[in-house]
């Protein structure tokens, strides 16, 4: 499939593509989306926390705008935490 129409287009997540990192959603425009059997839909703010690696429902204590914005302006835990090993004491 191919989505050269409209730059939100490049913002769906695809098993066959590459994705794109996570991002804060300013305005709600950015809201990545995920493609399932022939429908895009954008990802929930739980399926952001598990991309970036923290609890479920870590960031329920707030809006969903904000937990989007949280989360997409985070690094992942897990990531940061295999770099730290790396580095001597």
């Amino acid at each position: 499939m191919e989505f050269k129409i409209h730059d939100m287009h490049k913002r769906i997540f695809n098993p066959n593509f590459k994705v794109h990192t996570l991002t804060t959603c300013a305005g709600g425009n950015l809201q990545k989306k995920i493609y399932i059997d022939g429908v895009a839909r954008k990802l929930t703010p739980l399926e952001y926390e598990r991309l970036q690696t923290v609890p479920d429902n870590y960031t329920n204590c707030v809006a969903n705008t904000h937990r989007y914005n949280m989360l997409g302006n985070g690094w992942t835990v897990d990531v940061i935490a295999h770099i730290f090993k790396g580095l001597k004491q």
